[in-house]
């Protein structure tokens, strides 16, 4: 698999507003979407859009920012960086077929912690419920 999250993709996402600097320009879409904090009781919110990302062209779910406006916040725990990626891939194998593919990482953007998944495009679609 490629780097999920080069150079040109990240600049794209976090564009920041230049007299507001928190602030991004970036807007939700097919490929993007803004969650503000990591709630596995969301999971299946969360699951719907990695199913949709890999049915199109792929996609990121970028945890720590809010809603309207779009603001960098960061996320305020740990719930996100220690919550075991087997788990995720455990329940998305029981919801959906075929297997979807993708990356959990964590970085720091202008000191604030953000949670980024990012799903592959399939090449085995339809995803469907069981």
């Amino acid at each position: 698999m490629k780097n999920s999250f080069d150079s040109v993709e990240y600049n794209k996402i976090f564009n920041f507003h230049l007299a507001i600097p928190m602030r991004l320009l970036s807007r939700e879409s097919s490929t993007l979407e803004f969650k503000e904090s990591f709630n596995w009781n969301s999971k299946d919110r969360y699951a719907k859009s990695m199913a949709s990302f890999a049915n199109n062209r792929g996609g990121y779910i970028i945890f720590g920012v809010t809603d309207n406006p779009k603001v960098l916040v960061g996320l305020k725990n740990n719930n996100f960086e220690s919550f075991d990626e087997a788990r995720i891939t455990e329940y998305l194998n029981n919801t959906f077929s075929p297997e979807l593919n993708f990356e959990k990482s964590n970085v720091q953007i202008k000191g604030a912690n953000i949670g980024i998944i990012y799903v592959y495009p399939s090449t085995k679609k339809p995803h469907n419920l069981y």
